[in-house]
C-alpha cells in the first residue's frame, strides 16, 4: 500500500506567504478539514503552534493533497526538531475521512514545550505575523 503524500496543516503553514517561502510557491489542491482528538497550543516563548493528542478536542486546518517528496523534505527542514511527522486521519468538511501526515508533538514532550494558550490563525495573522516574517526573512 502506498503511503499518502497528503499533509494536514494547522499553523503558520496556512499563511500563504510562509507556505510560499518554505515550499518555493508549490500550490497543491487543498480542502478545509478538522483533526479530531488533538489540541493546538502555542509553543512556550514563541508565537507558533504545535499539536498534541487530546481526546475530545479538535484542530481546524487544511489537508493538502499529493505533495511531492521534495516539498515534504523542505517542510521537514522547516519544522523544529520536537515535531514528528505522523499519519493521522482528518475529517474534511465534505466527504470521507482522509489519511494525511501532520507535524505533532509527542505527548511526553508536550508539558515542557507547550503552553496552556490555545493558538489561533486569526491571532497569529493579526498579532504575530509581522515579527515572525521578519525573523524568517531577515528583514
Amino acid at each position: 500500500m502506498a503511503v499518502p503524500s497528503n499533509l494536514f496543516v494547522y499553523g503558520t503553514l496556512r499563511v500563504p506567504e510562509i507556505w510560499n517561502l518554505v515550499t518555493g510557491s508549490f500550490e497543491p489542491p487543498r480542502r478545509d478539514a478538522t483533526l479530531d482528538d488533538f489540541a493546538i497550543r502555542t509553543v512556550k516563548d514563541y508565537t507558533f503552534p504545535a499539536i498534541v493528542r487530546a481526546e475530545g478536542e479538535s484542530v481546524p486546518g487544511e489537508v493538502l493533497f499529493d505533495l511531492p517528496r521534495e516539498v515534504l523534505d523542505r517542510l521537514d527542514a522547516y519544522e523544529d526538531a520536537f515535531y514528528e511527522r505522523n499519519l493521522v486521519t482528518v475529517r474534511p468538511e465534505e466527504g470521507p475521512a482522509i489519511e494525511a501526515f501532520a507535524y505533532e508533538t509527542p505527548p511526553e514532550l508536550a508539558p515542557r514545550i507547550l503552553s496552556d494558550t490555545v493558538w489561533t490563525l486569526e491571532w497569529f495573522v493579526e498579532q504575530a505575523f509581522a515579527e515572525y516574517w521578519a525573523r524568517m526573512t531577515g528583514t
